[in-house]
């Protein structure tokens, strides 16, 4: 095992109550402490609470938020935690102006890119089944010998 989760808040859905949530994430955190695992943290509309329950925790020296869709000021603020960024197909959308800013202003060395795998494939791709080899863009920009 090398992380605990994807774990974290959603409360985009709220299938689950918010204090239950808050807990479960409080002692996930807690483990990822412990155990020195990196902590991999889903967040959705849940920003402040997230921040705090990591903060009063205290965060994972290996932090990931996983298909990070917040803006500049979500970034800003997980970056000053030291936490890593992985954005997905998301970056791609139209609509998705603030992570392409808060993509734009994170280190290299603290970005990272995911598929999540089998959803949110990246413009042109949109709608259908993402996976690594979706896009396909590699073969594109290097050939394959004989190819």
């Amino acid at each position: 095992m090398v992380g605990i989760g994807e774990c974290g808040l959603d409360y985009h859905y709220d299938f689950s109550p918010r204090p239950a949530q808050r807990e479960a994430f409080a002692a996930q955190v807690a483990l990822a402490n412990s155990s020195g695992l990196a902590l991999v943290v889903h967040t959705r509309a849940a920003w402040d609470d997230t921040f705090d329950i990591l903060q009063a925790q205290g965060v994972p020296e290996r932090t990931v938020f996983h298909c990070f869709t917040g803006g500049a000021h979500e970034a800003r603020r997980a970056l000053d935690l030291g936490a890593w960024l992985s954005f997905s197909g998301i970056v791609t959308f139209k609509n998705a102006t603030d992570i392409r800013e808060a993509a734009a202003l994170c280190p290299l060395d603290r970005l990272l890119v995911e598929t999540d795998s089998p959803y949110l494939a990246p413009v042109p791709y949109r709608g259908q089944p993402n996976r690594p080899r979706t896009c396909r863009w590699w073969e594109r920009r290097w050939p394959q010998p004989g190819a």
